[in-house]
C-alpha cells in the first residue's frame, strides 16, 4: 500500500512539473495527459515489482511512453487504437501478435499478450505493445483486467 502512495505521489509530482507546458499549446496538453496517465499506470504497475522497488522505474516508463503516444495521436485515432488493445485482449491468444496499421498517418501498434491469470476473480492479461510512429518507436509492457462489463482496463 505504501509503494502504491509512493507511486501516485511521483506521477503527482510528474503532473506538477510538467504542467505548465500545457498553457501553451494543445500538444502539450495531450503530452502533458498521456505522461500523467503512462506514470500513474506505471507506477502502479511497477509497484508490484520485488516489494515495490519498481515503481520508481514504471513511473519514468510510463510517463515516457504516455507521453509520447498522446503527442503523435490525435484522439480519433487514439479511440481507434484503443478498440485495437481491448479486441486484441479479447481474443488473441498468448504469444500471438495484433497488428493495427493507419497507413496515412504512417502508424503501427502491435500487441502482444503474455500471459493471462485471475485476479479477485477477474480475467488479467499481461501484454507488450510496440506503438511506431514515422520513424519513431517505443515499446512498452502493462496489464490489464477484464471488468464486468466486459472492458479491460490497467490494473492499478
Amino acid at each position: 500500500m505504501l509503494t502504491l502512495v509512493k507511486s501516485i505521489l511521483i506521477g503527482l509530482i510528474v503532473v506538477s512539473l510538467t504542467s505548465g507546458c500545457a498553457e501553451h499549446n494543445k500538444y502539450f496538453t495531450k503530452a502533458t495527459l498521456g505522461a500523467t496517465l503512462g506514470a500513474l499506470t506505471g507506477g502502479a504497475i511497477g509497484a508490484n515489482v520485488k516489494d515495490g522497488k519498481g515503481a520508481v522505474v514504471g513511473v519514468v516508463a510510463g510517463a515516457v511512453l504516455g507521453k509520447w503516444v498522446a503527442g503523435h495521436l490525435d484522439p480519433l485515432t487514439q479511440d481507434e487504437y484503443n478498440i485495437h488493445t481491448q479486441q486484441t485482449l479479447e481474443t488473441m491468444p498468448i504469444g500471438q501478435t495484433s497488428e493495427w496499421n493507419k497507413a496515412e498517418k504512417r502508424i503501427v501498434a502491435k500487441t502482444m499478450p503474455v500471459k493471462t491469470f485471475k485476479n479477485n476473480d477477474n480475467f488479467c492479461r499481461e501484454y507488450t505493445q510496440t506503438v511506431e510512429v514515422g520513424d519513431e518507436k517505443k515499446q512498452a509492457r502493462g496489464i490489464a483486467c477484464r471488468k464486468n462489463n466486459g472492458m479491460w482496463e490497467i490494473v492499478d
